[in-house]
């Protein structure tokens, strides 16, 4: 091959460069599944996804519990509430009646 020909076959190629597409270095779908362990496959199969799932799942009951209680105690206050506010309107009859 001359040096002629050589040339320009670099030349084409440096033409023609521009045109192909760029690498890119970000990871895939798949990568990113696995390190944020949100694809099934990955919460059935690597143990450390598991236990991510299992202790997520763990977590989400907890707040239920604690939810349920909160409302517990706040049914709770509204009655004892509920309450006061009858027993003062007793009183105040009570008193309005034996007032006259």
């Amino acid at each position: 091959m001359s040096p002629k020909s050589i040339q320009l076959v670099l030349v084409i190629l440096m033409t023609l460069l521009p045109l192909l597409p760029i690498i890119s270095s970000s990871p895939g779908h798949l990568v990113l599944d696995y390190y944020k362990c949100e694809s099934e496959y990955y919460q059935a199969t690597f143990q450390r996804c598991k236990e991510e799932r299992r202790e997520k799942e763990e977590q989400k009951r907890e707040r239920e519990r604690r939810g349920r209680e909160q409302m517990k105690i706040s049914t709770a206050l509204s009655l004892q509430e509920h309450h006061i506010c009858h027993l003062l309107m007793i009183a105040v009859c009570a008193w309005n009646l034996h007032r006259f």
